[in-house]
């Protein structure tokens, strides 16, 4: 069955909005976003898929769909905002949220109801992550860091922020690093009224211990019928922040050296891949169908944080696994990057042939 996909990269900030109020206004870097990498999906796009183009303009984009069709056989069939699909296909965006179910469902495509967008959504939030956490630390022989809790109000925070001596504290919902506070033990007044805004309009804040961490890595997992199949590693970079700028894009036994070589234990890694297959399936289980990554952590002594985040939803890390299928061997280690930083130091442009495209790829050379 044809699917239809959608890059929106907004989806993590939509998933606090609910029907019946007002969304926020997503900022310029954000629909930037969505707007540079509308062409993304065609490295996972099957031929007989339609990709969802919400802004940009129609020529321009068929000409760069077909230079990567060219140079990579990528093929699937545009679709824009004003058009509407011919038969039945099957929504597929980047994440869900009521938002990305409504603009799929415009076009006609087949998308879930709102009750199980609903769960999917109380299911992204941070709380869940938490979970995931606490019921790791009973599946794994090895001990794990303390789970993340919630606060419910600005003294809770500060509650924590004195034990702790600082921490992380991070909104339900939020995207890419937005939304996420280190802090001491004394916030000041901007952290302050950020916080008390964010516990105003999602209810709560997520807070946790800050780590002594070497490497950010993440594994990937498919949901289909309510189990959790492992899909393979995910390392990436955050250039030292909260905020994500690339990934490593070579084989699973590469990737997993590359772990390893950091301090990892390996038979730790496949003690939290078989433990998160266990724990994934029990949580999440028939409400969602579809990618999720569970972000991770090698600290300084090499023992694993096996669940910073859950992404429920595509993840930059699975772009890279589709990157490592389509992009020749010979180019292999390589690295994807996002960021108009990395623009001019890009040796393929992943979205075609626009010089100023944040979606790159470099050489195993230049990474």
């Amino acid at each position: 069955m044809p699917r239809v996909l959608l890059f929106n990269p907004e989806n993590d900030v939509r998933l606090a909005e609910v029907p019946g109020r007002t969304p926020r206004k997503l900022t310029e870097n954000v629909r930037a976003l969505g707007r540079d990498g509308a062409l993304l999906p065609l490295w996972w796009a099957d031929e007989n898929d339609y990709i969802l183009i919400r802004e940009g303009n129609k020529e321009t984009l068929e000409q760069h769909a077909m230079e990567l069709y060219a140079e990579f056989g990528l093929k699937a069939n545009l679709v824009f905002s004003n058009d509407a699909i011919a038969g039945y296909a099957t929504g597929m965006p980047w994440g869900w949220s009521y938002d990305s179910a409504k603009t799929l469902s415009a076009i006609g495509a087949v998308c879930p109801a709102q009750q199980q967008i609903e769960k999917i959504r109380q299911l992204s939030h941070r709380r869940t992550a938490s979970e995931i956490a606490s019921r790791l630390a009973g599946h794994l022989p090895f001990k794990i860091p303390q789970p993340a809790i919630e606060c419910l109000s600005m003294a809770d925070v500060t509650s924590f922020l004195n034990k702790h001596n600082g921490g992380y504290i991070k909104a339900p919902w939020s995207s890419s690093g937005r939304g996420v506070f280190k802090l001491s033990n004394k916030p000041d007044c901007y952290a302050t009224a950020s916080l008390e805004s964010i516990i105003k309009r999602q209810g709560s804040v997520m807070c946790e211990s800050a780590l002594n961490g070497k490497l950010d890595f993440a594994m990937l997992f498919y949901i289909s019928n309510g189990i959790a199949g492992y899909k393979g590693l995910s390392v990436f970079d955050t250039n030292g922040g909260t905020a994500y700028a690339g990934n490593i894009v070579a084989s699973e036994q590469a990737l997993e050296h590359i772990l390893i070589n950091n301090g990892a234990d390996k038979l730790q890694l496949r003690q939290t891949q078989e433990a998160l297959q266990t724990v994934l399936s029990d949580i999440i289980g028939s409400d969602y169908t579809g990618w999720l990554g569970i972000d991770m952590m090698i600290l300084s002594d090499g023992s694993i944080a096996p669940c910073i985040e859950l992404n429920l939803r595509m993840t930059m890390g699975v772009v890279a696994k589709y990157l490592a299928r389509r992009i020749p061997s010979k180019f292999l280690p390589g690295k994807y990057t996002v960021g108009r930083s990395n623009a001019a130091t890009k040796d393929i442009s992943l979205t075609g042939s626009d010089a100023h495209a944040v979606f790159g790829f470099k050489f195993g050379k230049n990474c």
